[in-house]
């Protein structure tokens, strides 16, 4: 949601079925650990995605994904050469 524009803390809980809270500490994490960044204007606070911060994770996701796709291959292999 965030990577098409910030959205308010309002805005975002919106989207899911879960308390205003729940959601804010899910932000809260979120912001420390450098995905999204919140800025207060007036009183609200706005959420944007933090992009670079996502291609990291997406870099290392990406890493085991290779590495779980090898394995998963090779046992395929070994299952299909001995029943």
């Amino acid at each position: 949601m965030l990577a098409k524009g910030p959205l308010t803390l309002n805005g975002v809980a919106s989207n899911f079925e879960m308390a205003r809270p729940s959601v804010s500490k899910h932000v809260r994490i979120l912001r420390e650990c450098g995905l999204i960044s919140v800025k207060r204007q007036g009183r609200e606070r706005y959420c944007t995605a933090r992009l670079r911060g996502l291609r990291e994770v997406a870099q290392w996701a990406n890493y085991y994904r290779v590495f779980w796709d090898k394995k998963l291959g090779a046992l395929k292999r070994f299952v299909e050469e001995n029943p």
